[in-house]
């Protein structure tokens, strides 16, 4: 038997179709890391109503059925620090679109993406507010 689950991440919302119930945990976050842009060691699910944290087994090997899911259930996902994540980096991929200098500044100062013609205006506000500093 197959589910189809819809997600709603912090900034997309999907569909995921035909998720096999044999599918490892582990393949099943990686879907959805893809599908909701969230890494996939910083997804933290809630699940029912209301809505509950859904605990993840340690063991990732173990079978998505496992999580007591059926298919037309809605899940939140939501991005959380990875568990001891002290001196830890976490990789965030952010659009090429020649804006990716201010994508990147966008989300790291503002926790959303989509936030590059905000931050250009704020570097060129700045530049334009101290001439002396940035004659050249």
């Amino acid at each position: 038997a197959t589910m189809d689950l819809r997600l709603k991440g912090p900034s997309a919302q999907a569909t995921l179709r035909g998720i096999p119930a044999e599918r490892t945990v582990g393949e099943f976050l990686d879907e959805i890391a893809a599908a909701v842009a969230v890494p996939k060691p910083c997804i933290a699910l809630l699940g029912g109503f209301p809505p509950k944290p859904l605990e993840l087994p340690k063991d990732l090997s173990v079978p998505v059925s496992s999580l007591g899911l059926r298919s037309g259930d809605s899940l939140i996902v939501r991005e959380v620090e990875p568990e001891g994540a002290k001196g830890v980096a976490v990789r965030r991929v952010v659009e090429s679109d020649n804006s990716c200098l201010f994508n990147a500044f966008g989300y790291v100062r503002e926790k959303q993406r989509g936030k590059a013609s905000d931050m250009r205006k704020l570097a060129a506000d700045l530049v334009r507010a101290d001439p002396e500093r940035y004659s050249e």
